[in-house]
């Protein structure tokens, strides 16, 4: 099936847990595992909504209008998966997560206001397109930082523990095992399943109510009564067919993603584990770990290191903005605050992780290399590489 069917489908998930009671309850039974989706879920919503920004920007400078066009259907395509996200992350988060759920609110509706936006500019003449495009942007770009805010919020409740109850635990911890990344799959699996126990308990509703209508109708001897239950029977029945074929769909779903996942920790368990001090594609943190202080250029070892600079701000932002990469290290410029990330020793580690970094959307992230603290060249560098 397309990516357009599974958008919706996504969607229509999202609004079904509206009108079922799943959340209360789900978020009762296992509210810590709720957490780390709502987590995941803005962190998604985020992530489309800075993409969405990227294409509605284009649109400023660019003059062909059939690309114009193309660029407003990616942006509203991935400014609805956002919304989507939201609408999923608001609906399971436990009453207790105000704070999230606030950033969360104001982020949907921002991602709303640039759909809308988006929405017009495609139906509007040429000479609106600069002032369209960099309103729909600006609401992209505000609706993903509101979406980053919502998920650093998004934390686990947990209770403090006892100072005997931390040595114990510690002398008991003979290594740190690191906490399990919540991917799309994860998240997939649980919003299924919670579909699946939905159709299931409808099912059994249907069920109960069509054998009560029957017991009557065999009871009955008014003609008309009995063609009334007649009636109500075949719409239950015809609605029961309809909730065993959505099962049956959401079952093998929910199959292929079990499936999925069993492979996928099977590959983890056989991985070698990387270090955590040097940058790869297995150092992106989870929100929870993003509320640390961002490194100083000083922390930089006096040697030979390259890094990816990651930009140059006007003022200092918030780790999240560097959707989870660590270790983040900042340096104030006269041009502003120079973000950058990672420690290498080999120029071949750092394209790499540049690589890794661009297809995060970070497009702008470059090499740079340091000898000593200072900032030199990467053919002075490599010249000090090979020695």
């Amino acid at each position: 099936m397309n990516k357009s069917f599974w958008l919706s489908f996504r969607v229509w998930i999202a609004f079904l847990l509206l009108f079922t009671g799943i959340q209360h309850s789900y978020a009762q039974s296992d509210s810590s595992k709720t957490s780390g989706i709502c987590k995941q879920l803005a962190i998604q919503s985020a992530q489309s909504a800075d993409i969405s920004y990227s294409y509605a920007q284009r649109n400023y400078f660019e003059t062909r209008q059939s690309i114009i066009g193309q660029n407003i259907d990616t942006a509203l395509i991935f400014i609805k998966e956002s919304i989507s996200y939201l609408d999923s992350a608001i609906l399971l988060a436990s009453d207790s997560a105000i704070k999230a759920k606030e950033h969360a609110n104001i982020a949907r509706d921002l991602s709303i206001d640039s759909y809308n936006t988006l929405a017009l500019l495609k139906s509007s003449d040429f000479s609106r397109r600069k002032e369209l495009s960099k309103k729909a942007a600006l609401f992209s770009a505000d609706a993903t930082v509101e979406a980053y805010h919502a998920s650093f919020y998004f934390t686990d409740q947990k209770k403090p523990e006892k100072k005997e109850e931390k040595e114990e635990k510690e002398e008991k911890t003979d290594s740190i095992t690191p906490q399990k990344q919540i991917t799309k799959l994860d998240i997939d699996q649980t919003l299924f399943t919670l579909l699946k126990g939905d159709l299931t308990e409808k099912s059994e509703i249907n069920q109960q109510e069509i054998a009560k209508l029957k017991a009557e109708l065999e009871t009955t001897k008014n003609e008309e009564k009995a063609a009334k239950l007649k009636g109500q029977l075949r719409i239950l029945e015809a609605k029961t067919k309809e909730l065993a074929k959505k099962s049956n769909d959401v079952q093998s779903k929910l199959s292929s993603i079990t499936t999925l996942i069993e492979e996928r920790d099977k590959t983890a368990a056989t991985a070698p584990i990387q270090k955590d001090t040097i940058f790869s594609k297995s150092t992106l943190k989870t929100m929870a770990e993003w509320n640390e202080n961002v490194k100083s250029d000083n922390d930089i070892p006096m040697s030979l290191v390259y890094q990816v600079q990651l930009g140059v701000f006007k003022t200092a932002v918030l780790p999240e903005t560097f959707k989870g990469l660590t270790p983040i290290y900042s340096k104030t410029t006269d041009k502003g605050v120079c973000y950058t990330t990672g420690l290498f020793e080999r120029l071949s580690d750092a394209r790499e992780a540049k690589n890794t970094v661009q297809s995060m959307g970070l497009t702008d992230a470059f090499i740079v290399a340091y000898y000593n603290k200072k900032k030199i060249t990467l053919a002075e560098a490599a010249k000090l590489e090979k020695k």
